[in-house]
């Protein structure tokens, strides 16, 4: 999601959604990725590092849990990898 995608959706201001982004990609709990668009508006998307998390209080004591996404074995595994989207984008030219 792009920040005033979060934002429009948690109904908040989007200093707010880039002050909170920060802090979670600070704890690697998001990645950033570039948005390119043909007509040279670029923008920043979302997405969570994290697949699942829980929490359980057991005999007193907290216990978590955490899964990861898992990342790209290499860039431009992943067809939405800015470069590998930009040499498609040359190639068509």
């Amino acid at each position: 999601m792009s920040a005033k995608q979060l934002a429009d959706q948690c109904e908040m201001s989007q200093p707010t959604v880039y002050r909170r982004v920060e802090w979670l990609q600070e704890y690697g709990l998001i990645e950033e990725q570039t948005q390119i668009e043909t007509g040279g508006n670029d923008y920043s998307v979302f997405a969570a590092t994290l697949s699942e998390f829980s929490l359980a209080l057991a005999e007193g004591d907290f216990e978590t849990e955490i899964e990861r996404t898992e990342p790209p074995a290499f860039p431009g595994q992943d067809e939405q990898d800015t470069a590998d989207r930009f040499t498609k984008m040359w190639e068509n030219l």
